[in-house]
């Protein structure tokens, strides 16, 4: 009896040791696991990689010159407008050229009636044979000691008076055809055939449109940067096709209603094509200046609403560089304020901000890809 009691004592001890020893074995497959689960999330710190950085594309643009033009309104006029008016009296028995007629120098325009002055010419012209011969006589006598000298100085005068008359008369015959002064167009006549004319009375209105003046209102702001010799292109209405000019006068005087300074744009017109009083578009080309040429897409606004373009310094890093619009084309913008050469952001630039670091890769210049 004993002796089983013993056994039973033996068996249970040897049961409570081997519970204890896989408790302990169960024990250190955790404690193992644990340090393992440690170790891999260590590891996996150790080996996770930065933060991603931002992919953008970048273009290099150098500066280039760009044309400062000056965009006024104007209007067209002729370079001189003459009213052109009798000298003598008459009536109108010829106007040989109609209105609206190209007309050359010299050219008859009116043509008056002329009564008796071919008579008052031969009266005049006999008159100067009898003091030619007065005056010659005179001057016999005095070698002679025959004639005074208040005698000889009369006939000399008598014989001026009837120079200076037939001159006049003759005159009065070449104004009968009244002619015109200058190469241009009979804008008007202002007289029928048969009218009576008195000197002074107007018979025609002519225009020089060789070259055409185009004139034109400048601001007070803007006027100092005009100046005689620029070229100008003008766009008159209707006309299809731009005229090349050149700015021939800049006036000191201001308009006291306006505060604006009157220019004057010559245009060559040879063929009298370009008219009078065509409302014009002006562009006066100003000094150039160094600029970049880029897409309006690339523009943003800063927070303060300033316009300007995102660039990339030597490190990759974002900058904000304000700019100002000087011009604009077709496709493009002219902007000033960037360095000669600059990197700039061309894609991406709305999703990075001051001072981030990206990766770039290098566009085509977005000024050759519009």
């Amino acid at each position: 009896m004993l002796q089983n009691s013993s056994r039973v004592r033996k068996n249970y001890i040897t049961a409570l040791i081997i519970g204890v020893l896989l408790l302990l074995w169960l024990g250190s497959g955790f404690i193992q696991a644990d340090n393992n689960s440690a170790d891999t999330d260590q590891s996996d710190k150790l080996s996770s990689p930065k933060e991603a950085l931002t992919a953008v594309r970048v273009a290099t643009l150098t500066a280039e010159d760009y044309p400062l033009v000056l965009s006024v309104a104007g209007r067209s006029e002729a370079n001189r407008t003459l009213e052109l008016r009798a000298q003598v009296t008459g009536h109108i028995v010829n106007l040989p050229i109609a209105e609206g007629q190209s007309i050359k120098h010299r050219d008859t325009i009116c043509k008056l009636s002329a009564d008796d002055k071919h008579e008052r010419l031969r009266e005049a012209t006999s008159a100067l044979t009898l003091a030619q011969l007065e005056y010659d006589a005179a001057l016999r006598l005095k070698n002679k000691g025959l004639q005074s000298a208040t005698a000889i100085a009369k006939a000399e005068l008598d014989l001026q008076t009837a120079k200076a008359n037939v001159k006049r008369q003759q005159l009065d015959i070449n104004h009968l055809s009244m002619k015109a002064p200058f190469d241009g167009v009979l804008e008007q006549l202002l007289v029928e055939v048969g009218d009576f004319l008195q000197p002074g009375d107007v018979c025609a209105q002519l225009l020089d449109l060789d070259p055409l003046v185009v004139s034109a209102q400048v601001s007070e702001a803007e006027i100092s940067r005009v100046s005689i010799g620029q070229t100008v292109s003008a766009k008159l209405f209707g006309v299809p096709d731009a005229v090349v000019g050149k700015v021939s006068a800049v006036h000191y005087n201001s308009d006291p209603t306006t505060r604006t300074f009157r220019v004057e744009i010559e245009l060559p017109n040879a063929d009298k094509a370009l008219r009078s009083g065509l409302s014009t578009m002006l562009s006066i080309h100003l000094t150039s200046i160094e600029a970049h040429r880029l897409p309006a897409s690339i523009l943003i606004l800063d927070d303060a609403g300033g316009l300007g373009v995102r660039t990339l310094d030597s490190d990759a890093r974002v900058k904000f560089v304000p700019v100002t619009l000087v011009g604009d084309d077709i496709d493009h913008i002219w902007v000033t304020g960037l360095p000669e050469r600059t990197d700039i952001i061309t894609v991406g630039q709305y999703y990075v901000s001051e001072g981030e670091q990206v990766i770039a890769t290098v566009a085509e210049s977005p000024a050759a890809s519009h």
